[in-house]
């Protein structure tokens, strides 16, 4: 296995917290602008407009802080979960430690990004076991295939269609079909990944935009919380979601049957009927324990690749819901505020 994470010095700032600098000018920005209107309600004597500015200044200067307290809090949460996760996959990988050391030098000094670590986790271990797994259930299925396309009849050298593989052949090729799920969902999440990590930052200054303005206060509240929700608590989550199931030994040593392979590829020869049967005959046990193997490993692929995704989002979309609230978000809110504005 190549050293596969992105890998930050401990000592620098994550990189997705580079665009903060944005926030302070934004609020610069909006700054400004409550200056002109200030000028031009005292130029022109307008007291609701002076004394709702006055008031506005105070809210933007609120706003920017918590934004910055946001930031630092994130940073920190990011920081320990980072240090927990490289902790686990060393303890889990014992192995890749001296790797890691003779490419970068003191592990202590390392961090894993949650991002790259759930993108490579995904591709690595579990969408490359899952190909692993599919090449040889196929390998095994095509053999049975071939002995269950034709036999003999008792009265006549005749070759006829026969199905006595059919018991053996659909289970196989239900795994196939639920292996190919998994990793089409495992590219999904993925391409999600990607997206949060550039999208989630637009999301903050947004909203950070939007909490500033009165009438989309409780709108940029919400912006705020899914920001943060999707760049720090998705992937942090399930980075240690994906930590309890570490990739099975299996993924990697799990092979056809030696007698089915030519060289060192997946090259099937089916021209005999008899010598294929033979093949299956000889390596029956052999088969049916990788196919039991197998059976066991899908059920965890299907926790990595369905189940801990899903919990991830319930923890996201649970804490927007709650930090929106803290924020002085309320939908009903949001939905008048709406419509004043329009």
């Amino acid at each position: 296995m190549d050293l596969p994470f992105y890998i930050t010095n401990a000592f620098n700032a994550p990189g997705w917290i580079a665009w903060s600098g944005n926030i302070f000018l934004i609020g610069l920005i909006v700054l400004f602008t409550l200056v002109i209107l200030h000028m031009f309600a005292h130029a022109l004597n307008l007291v609701k407009l002076k004394n709702w500015v006055k008031g506005e200044y105070l809210q933007v200067i609120a706003t920017v802080l918590i934004a910055y307290l946001l930031i630092g809090a994130g940073f920190t949460i990011w920081f320990v979960t980072s240090n927990i996760i490289k902790s686990v996959y060393f303890s889990s990988q014992p192995w890749q430690i001296q790797k890691y050391e003779q490419a970068y030098g003191d592990i202590n000094k390392i961090i894993f990004d949650p991002f790259e670590f759930d993108q490579y986790f995904i591709k690595d271990a579990i969408i490359g076991c899952q190909k692993n797994l599919y090449t040889v259930l196929y390998v095994i299925n095509g053999f049975y295939r071939v002995t269950g396309t034709f036999r003999v009849d008792s009265q006549g050298q005749e070759p006829k269609g026969g199905v006595w593989t059919t018991m053996i052949t659909s289970p196989l090729e239900y795994l196939m079909a639920k292996i190919s799920h998994g990793i089409l969902f495992g590219w999904i999440n993925i391409t999600l990944l990607g997206v949060i990590k550039y999208v989630a930052p637009l999301l903050i200054q947004i909203g950070l935009i939007f909490r500033i303005v009165p009438y989309t206060r409780g709108f940029g509240a919400l912006l705020l919380s899914a920001g943060f929700g999707f760049l720090i608590v998705y992937p942090i989550s399930l980075a240690l979601l994906l930590q309890y199931q570490g990739p099975s030994s299996i993924c990697t040593d799990i092979k056809p049957p030696a007698q089915m392979l030519s060289k060192e590829d997946v090259s099937l020869d089916f021209s005999d009927y008899m010598d294929a049967k033979r093949i299956i005959t000889a390596n029956e046990k052999e088969i049916n324990n990788t196919v039991d193997s197998i059976k066991n490993l899908v059920v965890i692929m299907y926790m990595q690749g369905f189940i801990y995704p899903f919990v991830s989002l319930t923890i996201v979309f649970t804490f927007i819901r709650q930090f929106s609230n803290l924020l002085g978000s309320d939908l009903n809110e949001i939905g008048r505020g709406l419509v004043k504005l329009i």
